[in-house]
């Protein structure tokens, strides 16, 4: 293994200088990426892993642990990364600021560990430096740490560092205890993302450099071979987690997985060569990038043939140089091997590549570039200076340009719109935009939005919801299940589609069919609370009541916390004069959503029903703080004041019912029998 050539005399200094590179690149990082405090999240992955996901909203405790270590929501098993959102939540809320800040300083220890572990292991302190560098401002890194939901991402790469700088130590001197941290260090990385399935590989080729541990030993060939064998048995343990997360993750993902009919084997082929050409291009030119690269079935035969050839060319150059400059050997495998989970030959999704995939994967090429200047530097003239020179340069640049592509992410407007600059095709860049026409009431802008969106990918469900929905709230109900309809006959099997299309017509009071159109939605998705909710909402309405109660259960086994499957609970329990139940109900409601004033109310109505008026006044006024325009409220309480004998505060309650609803007939008796003098 290779080791700093450091003086004892000059240790002091040497250390100081690795304090200044991690200043160095702790500062320069934040001055990047301290812009994304005042972003908001992205209407794009972030609403299903947290805006939306209410199973995360009440930060942590048991059920949320239980929940993070038990779910397969978005598609995945990473418990460690819901486990960070969640203390996310539990600190900021869901202030965006809080989430993207933790993705910044997660950003932050990887390069920080990537620089410490490699020059550990090359003994090449300001080669290791420019290699981090390049990985901590490369705008190709921005998208993992500048959108929320990709936590995954720099949480694993945190345990990918962490991991091979524990590798390192073991190397340097074996033994059982540091194997074993080792071990849990990867362990826990596949628990954020399985990104690190190909770290065993990863430290089969430290081994060969820059650790050395391939090197010749006593013997001849077969004890080289031997200890190489050894070295590979080594790794055992770490494969094995390897097979055990590649299994747990096609069982998570079995459903999202793009079928070969959609995709077939060998435009995925073609896909994956060509992508690697691509990754290669946008680290020397990182221009146009985007968000969503869509899939080409129908890649060009010159492109597939051109892509495998230059990777076969530069395969048999890096072989060759093996002995001679082995870090590109490291560097070149590094790179395929770890891109290989994420190369597109196990489809999920509609993007043939993603700039989230090469933040691990382009650490190799950064090796092979940084060490091949560095070596043909000392054939230079003052090559020192010239390469401290291009260090800067590239620094520079490689800021400017991050910093650029870190304002894009701004909000979903400015990312989507520069994503159409980019690619004035990209359906997913006009869905999104529409949604956001539609939030800010630009319904025939969104319309058009959506319109464009089917024109490029007509078996695309969602903006056919969208355009229901609008045309739903525009009162067009014919052509809103229209949309629906064909929303449903896209994608037979889209959860979405199929609960949207049950909301409209719950909404629409045929209940009998949306009851039909939630039990097929959760034969997609049976891990949905908010259709189990819906169903039982629609059973209430049927007034099918022990069935509502049923469903409402099963949303709570999914969601315990949800106040609003509390609340309907506690309302169907209210119909059935089960008003201890009803109570527990409501006040779990409140516990969960303490500022819901029709969760007050209704809990007041109980304790007023049990006799209980000291309770339901607190309840009522705390109804009223919170929202003082509720005529029944108003009245309610006038009641229960009553009762309690506090006749003229009950008055001006009755009065201020009739303010907010003059023909509201129960609060004018109520008032004359409270003027009178008379009681109920």
């Amino acid at each position: 293994m290779l080791k700093a050539c450091v003086n004892p005399v000059d240790k002091n200094k040497y250390h100081a200088v690795k304090i200044g590179i991690v200043l160095f690149l702790l500062l320069s990082t934040l001055a990047v990426y301290s812009q994304v405090v005042t972003h908001e999240f992205i209407y794009f992955d972030d609403p299903e892993y947290l805006v939306n996901n209410t199973n995360i909203h009440y930060g942590i405790n048991f059920h949320s642990i239980s929940w993070a270590f038990t779910t397969f929501h978005a598609s995945n098993w990473h418990p460690l990364t819901w486990l960070s959102h969640l203390l996310d939540v539990q600190m900021y809320g869901l202030n965006p600021a809080g989430h993207l800040a933790t993705n910044v300083f997660l950003h932050i220890a990887n390069t920080v560990l990537l620089f410490l572990f490699l020059s550990r292991a090359s003994g090449a302190i300001w080669r290791s430096a420019m290699v981090a560098v390049l990985f901590a401002l490369h705008p190709l890194h921005v998208e993992s740490v500048a959108w929320a939901s990709e936590r995954k991402d720099v949480l694993s790469a945190f345990f990918w560092m962490s991991t091979l700088y524990l590798y390192t130590r073991y190397a340097e001197q074996p033994g059982r205890i540091r194997y074993i941290m080792t071990v849990i260090s990867m362990a826990l990385g596949l628990m954020a993302k399985p990104m690190l399935v190909t770290l065993p590989i990863i430290m089969l080729l430290l081994d060969y450099w820059p650790l050395g541990r391939f090197a010749s030993v006593p013997g001849g060939a077969v004890s080289t071979r031997q200890h190489v064998w050894k070295l590979a048995l080594e790794k055992v343990p770490f494969a094995a987690l390897s097979a055990l997360s590649c299994v747990v993750t096609l069982y998570a993902q079995s459903g999202a997985i793009t079928p070969l009919k959609s995709a077939p084997i060998l435009a995925r082929i073609a896909n994956a060569f060509v992508s690697y050409v691509l990754y290669i291009y946008k680290m020397v030119l990182p221009l146009n990038l985007s968000i969503l690269y869509q899939f080409n079935d129908n890649l060009p035969v010159w492109q597939s043939l051109g892509a495998v050839g230059a990777l076969t060319a530069a395969s048999v150059v890096v072989y060759r140089q093996r002995l001679k400059r082995p870090y590109l050997m490291a560097g070149w495998l590094w790179y395929i091997c770890s891109l290989v989970p994420v190369i597109g030959i196990v489809k999920v999704g509609s993007q043939g590549m993603a700039d989230r995939y090469s933040y691990i994967p382009l650490i190799g090429l950064f090796v092979m570039v940084v060490w091949g200047v560095a070596d043909r530097s000392h054939k230079w003239a003052k090559g020192t200076v010239v390469c401290g020179a291009m260090a800067a340069v590239v620094s520079v640049t490689c800021a400017a340009a991050a910093w650029r592509q870190v304002a894009y992410w701004s909000d979903t407007t400015t990312l989507f719109t520069h994503v159409l600059a980019t690619d004035k095709n990209n359906f997913m860049a006009y869905f999104c935009l529409g949604v956001e026409l539609e939030k800010a009431g630009k319904l025939a802008e969104a319309t058009a939005y959506y319109q464009k969106t089917i024109s490029i990918a007509p078996w695309y469900s969602n903006p056919y919801c969208q355009l229901g929905n609008i045309y739903a709230r525009e009162g067009k109900f014919v052509q809103a299940l229209e949309m629906y309809d064909k929303a449903v006959s896209m994608e037979p099997d889209s959860f979405d589609s199929h609960t949207n299309r049950a909301l409209f017509l719950s909404n629409q009071n045929r209940m009998d069919e949306a009851v039909e159109g939630y039990y097929r939605a959760l034969t997609i998705n049976p891990k949905s609370a908010v259709a189990y909710n819906n169903l039982g909402f629609a059973f209430q309405k049927l007034k099918r009541l022990d069935d509502a109660v049923t469903q409402y259960a099963n949303g709570l086994m999914i969601e315990p916390r949800s106040a609003v499957i509390h609340a309907n609970l506690g309302t169907v329990f209210a119909l059935q004069k089960k008003y201890d139940e009803a109570r527990r109900h409501f006040t779990a409601a409140l516990e969960s959503d303490p500022e819901s004033y029709s969760t007050h109310h209704n809990l007041a109505v109980i304790y007023q029903t049990l006799k209980r008026n000291d309770e339901a006044v607190a309840h009522y006024r705390k109804a009223l703080q919170l929202n003082p325009s509720l005529p029944e409220t108003h009245n309610n309480l006038g009641v229960a004041l009553g009762e309690q004998g506090n006749k003229d505060t009950a008055i001006q309650h009755f009065n201020q019912a009739l303010t907010l609803r003059p023909d509201y007939v129960e609060a004018r008796r109520n008032l004359d029998f409270a003027v009178s003098g008379k009681s109920r």
